[in-house]
């Protein structure tokens, strides 16, 4: 049974007894992610999570990962763009090793002058490294289109420009603003009961007073707005995203477009596998997947082919969307796309670390999700309300393209809304 406990001053702790688990799962979650970011913090997020492993004022960068190594303990973070989350995974034994690791760099980070101006060399090869890889520079993009002048649509990493820019007075000044307890979970899962994990979040989570109310800041609203975004770059494939509106956290229907993505481009049997990859040999990897936050969600489907193919490729995925629309997906489709989908499920649900990564996250918007409760959920759907709610996620008047590769003399844009019914 999992559950979540709020103690005086706001801070949560996610809790689940995971008896069966020889691992010990300690995560830090934060709500500060780059939605949350102005214009000249931009990637200030996700600094941070680098900048807090370079030293406290009591272990240096090398303490932290020795300390960490030598009990066997996995210690590492991400960023995401509403929240933070810094994490821990070992033996049970290490509980409190690893409660006073996460502490340490929650509450103590240094951040020096020197190692500010090494990290941020760091992360710009790290923007680098991304900007070489075509696909994350087609999805990220993607992004930018779907999500328009909203913050959403800036990148987690930041830009160099704007991590350059970054300094120790403004990393103090948002840590200041959002690491407070008020919007803090601590996720704490394994063999341990549920008064020695609030013992053990109470001993190492002390927060100090705060005088002033926290206020969370509010991400603009926004409507998708169809539109299309190429970058031309000399890469042997040519790399193509399309997105669709879909179901946030607070719908209804939340869990129906993963069915849709499963059947679409979720395995080897799956549409667009069969289609274009199997049938058409156009494409090396094809998918879909459906990305959520609480009130807003975008549904993908990207492939990567020669320059050369990039219109039949499209042309054929646009057919393909086209076919599903106009005859639903079959009983035999949804019943293969559930039972992937529950095994995924069943399998996370055996994992300390996985239900750390779930529990946290939801937590900070007092959410209870467990992987019990998600098999729970699909074992409610159906196809019909599968097939009912294709036309809502399938939307190609609210599309919208991404493209990068080598010059294109088609209209990539208009091709595929060729494809509207």
């Amino acid at each position: 049974m999992a559950e979540i406990i709020r103690l005086d001053n706001g801070l949560r702790i996610f809790y689940k007894h995971h008896p069966s688990s020889k691992a010990f799962a300690l995560g830090v979650f934060v709500g500060a992610g780059s939605a949350y970011e102005t214009p000249s913090e931009g990637g200030i997020a996700h600094f941070i999570e680098h900048m807090v492993f370079k030293g406290t004022t009591t272990r240096s960068a090398f303490d932290i990962a020795n300390e960490a190594d030598s009990c066997g303990i996995t210690m590492n973070a991400y960023t995401s763009r509403f929240f933070t989350a810094f994490y821990t995974i070992g033996l049970a034994e290490y509980a409190d090793k690893c409660a006073s690791l996460l502490s340490d760099i929650y509450f103590n980070p240094t951040y020096t002058e020197d190692n500010i101006l090494k990290e941020k060399g760091v992360v710009c090869e790290e923007i680098n490294m991304y900007e070489d890889d075509g696909e994350d520079v087609c999805l990220e993009n993607l992004i930018k289109t779907h999500y328009g002048l909203t913050p959403l649509s800036r990148p987690i990493l930041g830009t160099a420009k704007s991590v350059k820019s970054l300094d120790a007075d403004k990393i103090r000044a948002f840590t200041a603003k959002f690491y407070r307890p008020e919007n803090t979970c601590v996720a704490v899962v394994g063999d341990i009961s549920s008064a020695d994990a609030v013992a053990l979040t109470e001993k190492y989570f002390r927060f100090p007073v705060c005088e002033t109310p926290f206020v969370r800041p509010v991400v603009p609203t926004f409507e998708p707005q169809a539109s299309f975004r190429k970058k031309i770059k000399s890469v042997e494939q040519s790399c193509v995203g399309i997105s669709f509106p879909s179901f946030p956290y607070n719908h209804p229907l939340k869990y129906v477009p993963s069915i849709i993505s499963n059947v679409l481009g979720g395995g080897m049997s799956s549409r667009l596998f069969q289609e274009i990859r199997e049938k058409a040999g156009l494409v090396y990897e094809i998918y879909a997947t459906n990305n959520q936050y609480s009130d807003n969600a975008y549904f993908v489907i990207y492939f990567a082919t020669a320059p050369s193919q990039v219109t039949t490729a499209l042309t054929k995925t646009r057919d393909c969307l086209k076919k599903v629309l106009a005859e639903g997906i079959t009983e035999a489709e949804f019943d293969k796309a559930l039972a992937q989908l529950k095994t995924g499920v069943a399998l996370g649900s055996e994992s300390a670390s996985e239900i750390m990564r779930m529990g946290g996250k939801f937590a900070l918007s007092d959410e209870v999700v467990t992987h019990e409760t998600l098999l729970e959920e699909f074992s409610r759907l159906d196809c019909a309300t599968v097939n009912g709610a294709l036309k809502e996620i399938l939307d190609f008047s609210k599309a919208s393209l991404s493209y990068v590769g080598k010059k294109n003399p088609d209209d990539l844009f208009s091709l595929f809304k060729e494809g509207s019914l």
